[in-house]
């Protein structure tokens, strides 16, 4: 009969370390995505106060890179449009969201 080695295989006892809940809660979101629309909605909300509502309701905010927010939409004249009001746009997403670090945004348009 072989007997079980001790040491160096064997895990050692170690007291489990407390984590607070909103440490998980914050994990889990990063996790699942959540955090992230959150942020794109508030982009959003920018978007309608510096477009309007009617030119805001074709556009879909995309990822925030290297601080460069994509925005999509659904053709080459509302990217055309949207062009013009660009500055105006980036001024409102500064204002509303200095953390962002916004410095310009993209246009593209959506594929289906």
């Amino acid at each position: 009969m072989k007997q079980r080695r001790t040491g160096d295989n064997e895990k050692k006892s170690r007291p489990h370390k407390v984590v607070s809940i909103g440490d998980v809660i914050g994990q889990l979101m990063a996790r699942r995505g959540y955090a992230q629309q959150q942020t794109n909605d508030q982009y959003y909300q920018s978007l309608k106060i510096a477009l309007g509502a009617d030119l805001a309701g074709y556009a879909t905010v995309g990822k925030l890179s290297n601080g460069v927010l994509r925005i999509y939409v659904p053709d080459s004249v509302l990217v055309q449009e949207l062009t013009f009001q660009k500055r105006k746009l980036v001024k409102q997403l500064q204002a509303d969201h200095p953390e962002g670090k916004i410095r310009d945004v993209r246009f593209s348009i959506q594929q289906s």
